[in-house]
């Protein structure tokens, strides 16, 4: 298995290579129209972001709408941007169900395991109360017919009452067994989030770690996921989406304590983290194969559930992944298409600041379609990929002033040893501003005159690699 024992700049190179790239010119026009069509007209100020990454390839991300919606008083509009973090909702069982693999294989247990050899007795007889014994893979894949905390209705008024209140895990696994079994295990397929506040809880109990500190180790610090992870604060910090819930009335979910969500939906993200994080599972990076084919096996008891992952079929084609939403509606998926122009499918990621929003026929679908049916055209252009391994572990490299007015500057801790390219790319991916620095420079300066206000992205290409960063331009 491969995990924190690796060196970044390497681990990260086949990710980032495909970043190198900008999408096809005109595949570019179609998916901002896609973006902009998607947003629901019928809601108060809604917002989303999306991320497409096509391995080895390119990677996009687009915005459109409010990332705050005003709503709150005394948080005025914010204008979403393409990375902004957002509550990932379900979408934390992926995580969890890989990290759960990733004890198997250091035989620390067994999916086909009695969850009583990690959970005291009087949890497992008394609260849970199973008519036959629960397996870790009854979790895993919702087979175990514990009831879902989510449906009680007197725990979910008392966290409605108090955003702010914090819950143990016995508390939330109680909010579920509490309810009583409602079926015995692998006689049925039931979604329920207890099954995850569990495995958190057996997570903590086999290592010490809470599920959040041992995710952070073993799967988020070792991809080098620096928006990901498990708030430790109500409020999100740095640029978010929001979480707005009309049920009715309205309810403002943003300032919200996610430990009634520990292992099921606590974890924050960014579009492009979540796609990081599902390419490197799929390519096996933090599981093997044998891990993997049991997490997208489907359940006998379901039809379209395997451990952590909801499959859908897309005129013929898988669609995997997980949707999430905690006052607000996400997803994270693999499209198995195979065309001529995309033989290895794409990645996509998305998070509507509103709760409720079905994305499936302005979404989901329409991007399918998109990616299925496109044929680049005589003008379409891209950027070679290139290798990432001598830049990323040979150089430091910096760009200030950040934020930037009219110019901005890129300095090399050590000489170029060959001509590099630099280029300035808006959120679309493309080029606004650029330069060519010779042999042996250490700093290159790029002019921003005429360029908006916003946030940009500056590369660094060249033979020896490729490098970039997030660059703020505001006008003094």
């Amino acid at each position: 298995m491969k995990k924190t024992a690796i060196i970044i700049g390497i681990a990260l190179c086949t990710y980032f290579n495909a970043a190198a790239q900008s999408p096809p010119v005109s595949l570019v026009s179609s998916l901002d129209s896609l973006v902009a069509s998607a947003l629901p007209t019928n809601v108060f100020n809604p917002g989303l972001v999306v991320s497409v990454y096509v391995p080895d390839q390119w990677e996009w991300s687009g915005a459109t709408g409010k990332a705050i919606s005003g709503f709150t008083s005394g948080y005025p509009n914010v204008v979403a941007q393409p990375n902004d973090r957002f509550r990932v909702g379900s979408i934390t069982k992926m995580f969890m169900a890989t990290a759960t693999l990733m004890l198997e294989e250091d035989g620390l247990l067994s999916v086909e395991d009695d969850i009583a050899l990690y959970l005291r007795a009087s949890l497992v007889n008394d609260t849970i109360a199973s008519s036959a014994p629960v397996k870790i893979r009854h979790l895993l894949n919702h087979t175990s017919g514990i009831a879902n905390l989510a449906d009680n209705d007197s725990c979910r008024m008392a966290a409605m009452a108090d955003l702010t209140r914090t819950f143990t895990l016995e508390e939330a696994i109680f909010c579920g067994a509490e309810q009583g079994e409602n079926f015995p295990p692998d006689f049925a397929w039931g979604y329920s989030n207890t099954n995850y506040a569990l495995l958190a809880m057996i997570i903590r109990n086999i290592t010490g770690l809470s599920a959040a500190d041992y995710i952070q180790n073993n799967i988020i610090g070792p991809l080098n996921l620096d928006d990901t992870g498990v708030p430790t604060t109500d409020e999100l910090q740095g640029p978010h989406m929001g979480c707005y819930w009309e049920l009715p009335p309205m309810i403002d979910f943003t300032i919200v304590d996610a430990t009634l969500y520990h292992g099921w939906a606590d974890i924050v993200a960014s579009p492009e983290d979540l796609n990081k994080f599902f390419h490197a599972l799929k390519s096996e990076e933090l599981i093997n194969a044998t891990s993997l084919a049991k997490m997208q096996a489907i359940a006998a008891a379901s039809w379209d559930y395997g451990y952590g992952l909801e499959y859908y079929d897309i005129d013929g084609d898988d669609y995997y992944g997980h949707s999430g939403d905690v006052g607000n509606t996400s997803g994270l998926f693999f499209s198995d298409i195979s065309t001529s122009t995309f033989p290895d499918g794409y990645y996509v990621a998305y998070n509507y600041s509103y709760e409720g929003v079905s994305p499936y026929n302005v979404l989901d679908k329409p991007l399918h379609d998109l990616m299925q049916d496109f044929v680049p055209g005589p003008g379409d252009t891209g950027t070679a990929p290139v290798a990432t391994e001598e830049l990323a572990g040979s150089f430091n490299l910096s760009v200030y002033p950040n934020p930037a007015d009219d110019y901005v500057i890129i300095q090399a801790d050590l000489p170029l040893t060959t001509n590099v390219v630099v280029e300035v790319k808006d959120i679309s991916g493309r080029i606004v501003a650029g330069a060519t620095a010779v042999a042996d420079e250490h700093n290159i300066s790029v002019s921003l005159a005429g360029l908006n206000p916003g946030i940009y992205l500056v590369t660094l290409r060249g033979k020896m690699g490729f490098w970039q960063e997030k660059l703020i331009i505001h006008h003094n």
